[in-house]
């Protein structure tokens, strides 16, 4: 996107930038406030740039990343696009088809990828196209067709696996965030991410995301803080991480017992 500047004429919200050739651009935005301006502006100046056809897909791919700058979905959009956008960041929305799709799916089978893997890659491609056509920047947005979704993997640990799991763990601090993966069944990242503001013991409750923007799905808040107390009672409440020096294992029995109910 080219360089811009957003200022005011007449109480009036405004973004000007220069073209190549040197001439000044100037247009009045409708917003209200600093971030509506910079939001409007983008999509303005977008808009103006793309080419007779349309805004190509490498075009509304990076504006998108900007959007989504500051979540989970910006790390993925720049990871997937290493594979989406040498196969259609040339063409503009309306000129993909499903024959388009199905080259893609056929492709990266060939590359040993899993139906997952391809569905989220053209499901990254689906919500782009969505947001520009909800921003304006494109008529309409075509049907992206991806591989059926896979059916859930629904294998559990045992209790005599669980067991061999936790005894593996010869660090204090291994064990506490195995429990902890266990009984909320949050991710390593979660985990390792978890600060003691988001964890109640009294309340019993564990909060796994980092705040509330995100996407649908985030991360959950469990209710399996009371069974691992046992491990967290020894750990320093220094803010924003665990003391793993400091932490104690003295009531591990109290946790087996929990794990295992006569």
């Amino acid at each position: 996107m080219r360089d811009y500047r957003i200022g005011r004429l007449k109480g009036r919200f405004v973004v000007m930038w220069n073209e190549d050739d040197g001439r000044r651009r100037r247009y009045r935005l409708a917003a209200h406030s600093p971030k509506e301006a910079e939001r409007e502006a983008r999509d303005l100046i977008l808009r103006i740039s793309a080419p007779p056809a349309g805004m190509t897909v490498a075009q509304i791919w990076e504006a998108y990343q900007e959007e989504m700058s500051g979540r989970r979905q910006a790390a993925k959009l720049a990871q997937t696009g290493k594979n989406v956008l040498p196969e259609f960041g040339h063409l503009a929305a309306a000129q993909i088809t499903k024959d388009d799709c199905r080259a893609y799916v056929d492709q990266r089978r060939s590359q040993g990828r899993k139906d997952a893997t391809i569905r989220t890659e053209l499901g990254c491609l689906r919500a782009a196209l969505l947001w520009a056509h909800k921003a304006d920047l494109i008529h309409k947005a075509p049907y992206i067709e991806r591989p059926p979704a896979p059916p859930p993997r629904d294998r559990h640990l045992s209790r005599s696996e669980v067991s061999a799991l936790l005894a593996s763990a010869i660090d204090p601090h291994i064990r506490l965030a195995m429990l902890l993966m266990l009984t909320t069944a949050g991710r390593s990242g979660a985990i390792l991410e978890l600060t003691w503001d988001r964890v109640d013991l009294d309340r019993r409750i564990i909060k796994l995301a980092t705040n509330d923007i995100g996407p649908k799905k985030g991360r959950a808040t469990g209710g399996a803080a009371g069974r691992a107390e046992p491990l967290c009672g020894g750990v320093g409440r220094a803010p924003g991480k665990v003391d793993q020096d400091r932490l104690q294992c003295r009531r591990e029995a109290r946790w087996n017992r929990s794990l295992h109910p006569a």
